[in-house]
């Protein structure tokens, strides 16, 4: 449904922020 196709978007775009590399440390 729409709620799983946006939680899914969401956590692709979590694991894209994790997997980026994070100058901030």
């Amino acid at each position: 449904g729409n709620l799983e196709n946006a939680k899914n978007a969401i956590l692709a775009e979590v694991e894209a922020e994790l997997d980026a590399p994070q100058e901030e440390a």
